[in-house]
């Protein structure tokens, strides 16, 4: 590195590290509240392998690597200078070369510790935001890693292509990956009513689900939520407060605290435009970005809905080919989800269309102009909204119960084409789901789901309600708020 580059370099490693001069972590970077990640990923610290995050942007990736250096800094008692934090998108020293991974550390340790590489005396934490920016990054950091030096790396990235591929290519054995999504409703409403044990306890209510499920008894599963609804009947007003503002804005933790919705929803576009733009646009060399726009507006406007990829791609005027790429750098960056037909024959789910889902409720609810009370009162459109919250919780109760990575979610039809909205594959026994978001559920709502389970004997079937709570047969009828806080 030339001279000059250095003294930027330190400047810019001076500014992004106040724990070396302060000897803590500002308040306003490591904030109190913890969620569930936070608990799970401080017990890998102390793992040789390299802590890998990633999820979409604005779910508090940094945030989270802010409160671990501050544990590491004052529970754990590590030397501040020993935890190093740099982020690829620093002003000043962004950019692509990997190279610059070797002159932050080489200068970090000549300059900060004043030790060489390979003579640490003391472990050292290495923090890396959105290394993916950083071209090679995983080759650089295979480096370093398999020299055997006392270093802890944690990286994040906001991109799930990049890092997995790159940590398929150059990290096997060497990497732990953990996804990061905005707050599901649990620690929403932990941090809204200042309990944060609730994050802590509704994995308790998820687990007994999870038991009932498995043994295939509805009554178990009744049980299980009836259990959750006794335990928060003191609270059960607030909420139902707070699921209609969930339902509305969902969980990125930078917004939780805000009730001015036109200023939540300018914040979500924002937040699109950026991953368009930015993260895809730039990326991939997108040619024709005007359709990328257009299609994601497509899908949150029918989020839920059974997709013709030939009419989408008429429609947007784009080639057949051109499309699904699109939809696969969507996926990518946690923006767009798809279903497949349920059915063990490869051939028939083929066949089948897919359904496509906005990934977040908040930001399909922003895009499509929604995002509103006004959309509470009206039914049809409030349906999409809450079958869009309910396969994204589907999808990341499957990944808990399952281990599954990426989770998978389904959707079925019946000779007659009556659907069940979301399948999950649990193993011996598939988990189907239908949203009825409405006062009244009748018995004609629930034929395509009881032809599901005549068909699977054994399994337990679930009807997504607003205020229902009873058992059908071998189908249990649950709020979703309950349903929620056991994902």
């Amino acid at each position: 590195m030339a001279e000059v580059t250095r003294e930027r370099l330190l400047e810019a490693l001076y500014d992004q590290n106040p724990w070396w001069r302060g000897g803590q972590v500002p308040l306003a970077m490591a904030k109190p509240f913890r969620r569930r990640d936070f608990f799970f990923l401080r017990n890998r610290l102390s793992d040789p392998q390299i802590l890998g995050i990633y999820g979409p942007r604005q779910v508090g990736k940094t945030t989270l690597m802010y409160q671990l250096i501050h544990d590491l800094i004052t529970a754990g008692k590590v030397d501040p200078r020993r935890v190093l934090f740099y982020s690829s998108d620093y002003p000043g020293t962004s950019g692509s070369d990997a190279e610059l991974l070797n002159g932050i550390l080489e200068s970090y340790s000549t300059s900060i510790l004043k030790e060489p590489m390979g003579g640490f005396r003391d472990r050292v934490f290495v923090f890396l935001d959105e290394v993916g920016k950083s071209e090679g990054w995983s080759r650089i950091l295979k480096g370093w890693y398999d020299l055997r030096h006392p270093i802890k790396f944690v990286v994040s990235d906001s991109s799930q292509s990049h890092l997995l591929r790159d940590a398929a290519r150059d990290l096997v054995g060497r990497i732990h990956l953990q996804l990061m999504l905005p707050l599901k409703f649990a620690d929403f409403l932990a941090f809204r009513l200042g309990k944060e044990e609730l994050s802590e306890t509704a994995l308790e209510w998820r687990d007994r689900v999870v038991d009932g499920l498995r043994a295939g008894s509805p009554s178990k599963v009744l049980s299980a939520f009836q259990r959750v609804a006794e335990e928060m009947a003191p609270l059960r007003r607030q909420v139902q407060i707070h699921v209609e503002a969930y339902l509305l804005t969902d969980g990125f933790p930078e917004l939780v605290t805000s009730d001015d919705l036109a200023q939540v929803g300018t914040r979500l576009r924002q937040y699109v435009d950026l991953t368009l733009y930015r993260d895809l646009v730039r990326l991939f060399e997108i040619r024709n970005p005007k359709a990328l726009e257009d299609l994601v507006g497509l899908v949150a406007s029918e989020s839920g809905q059974r997709a013709n990829y030939q009419t989408l791609s008429r429609t947007l005027r784009l080639k057949y080919e051109t499309l699904r790429t699109y939809l696969d750098y969507l996926e990518s960056v946690f923006l767009v989800a798809s279903s497949e037909f349920y059915t063990r024959s490869l051939a028939k789910r083929i066949r089948r269309p897919k359904k496509l889902y906005l990934r977040n409720c908040g930001l399909r609810n922003a895009i499509t102009g929604e995002l509103h009370e006004g959309l509470l009162a009206n039914p049809e459109r409030l349906g999409l909204a809450v079958e869009t919250l309910v396969f994204d919780h589907a999808l990341r109760f499957a990944y808990l119960a399952t281990k599954a990575n990426p989770p998978k979610a389904y959707y079925w039809q019946d000779e007659e084409d009556r659907e069940v909205d979301i399948v999950l594959d649990l193993g011996p026994r598939p988990l189907p789901i239908e949203v009825k978001y409405r006062g009244e559920v009748r018995g004609e709502d629930t034929e395509a789901l009881a032809g599901f389970l005549r068909e699977r004997p054994g399994s337990v079937g679930l009807v997504i309600t607003r205020v229902t709570l009873e058992r059908r047969g071998d189908i249990v009828l649950v709020p979703l708020w309950l349903f929620l806080l056991a994902c």
